[in-house]
């Protein structure tokens, strides 16, 4: 299986992650109601107490995105947030808090600044997380 995401947010995760830089960004993969082509990207501050190395949702913005989403017909089809200093793979932190296995994944990696990197996930039933390859559209 792999995934289409719209060039332009590819561009705009890159864009949040490296204007939140030394902070992880966050934000919500959007995709039109039945479809799964991810076709906008929305960001979400970042509330946690160590930002550098981890991300919680603004729990207000998060209920507006919902019905922001709801309102145009979009679903949220996954989230995504930045690693700053580290590769694009989910860390202890990213397997422990991520619940909804329905969701996708993207982690954008600052790590080499030549040749920023997104990939996405998405978990399994046996807790694994799954690589699926982008396709940009």
């Amino acid at each position: 299986m792999q995934i289409s995401l719209k060039q332009s947010c590819y561009q705009q995760m890159i864009q949040h992650s490296t204007e939140a830089f030394p902070e992880e960004a966050c934000g919500i993969l959007l995709a039109p109601d039945g479809d799964s082509t991810i076709t906008a990207c929305m960001r979400i501050d970042n509330v946690h107490e160590q930002k550098t190395s981890a991300f919680r949702f603004d729990p207000e913005q998060w209920v507006n995105a919902h019905y922001w989403a709801s309102r145009r017909q979009l679903t949220i089809a996954g989230i995504y947030h930045s690693h700053p200093t580290a590769e694009a793979v989910p860390s202890s932190r990213d397997v422990a808090g991520l619940l909804d296995s329905q969701l996708l994944y993207a982690i954008v990696s600052l790590k080499q600044k030549d040749s920023l990197q997104i990939k996405l996930y998405r978990r399994n039933v046996q807790n694994q997380f799954i690589n699926y390859p982008l396709v940009l559209t």
